[in-house]
């Protein structure tokens, strides 16, 4: 069972490191991050946890296999001063909404960047917000 883990481990920050190396080389700069990946065994979902906002609390992202984005649950009660949206007109949104079929926009370009996320593994369609924190 350890051995089948260590493989999956391996496996995830393997198609990371290539997933992350290839986005940088076709944006022409390096945006990355390398952080641990471990399965959450009760939803069957990858998360990652981090420490984010002012509050450095650590929190759990789940990140998203087929896609390039990691997701935070805002209802989970993490509150963060430094938490700022990001416009729907910039360019890490325009990043956001491209060449992902799961991901479509909603909303005017003058507004904050919304997204709605369709989550496989639970079957859920849900509002997001890209933000900075």
């Amino acid at each position: 069972m350890a051995s089948s883990t260590s493989c999956l481990n391996l496996f995830v920050f393997s198609f990371l490191s290539v997933l992350l190396i290839t986005k940088s080389q076709i944006s022409g700069s390096v945006n990355g991050v390398v952080f641990p990946v471990t399965r959450d065994l009760s939803t069957g979902q990858y998360v990652a946890e981090i420490r984010l906002g002012d509050s450095y609390e650590p929190v759990n992202l789940v990140v998203d296999l087929s896609g390039t984005l990691l997701w935070f649950d805002c209802s989970s009660g993490h509150i963060s001063t430094s938490r700022s949206l990001i416009s729907g007109s910039s360019s890490g949104c325009l990043k956001a909404k491209a060449g992902n079929d799961r991901v479509s926009s909603r909303g005017d370009q003058n507004g904050d960047c919304d997204l709605l996320v369709r989550n496989g593994v639970v079957g859920i369609t849900a509002r997001g917000e890209l933000a900075t924190d």
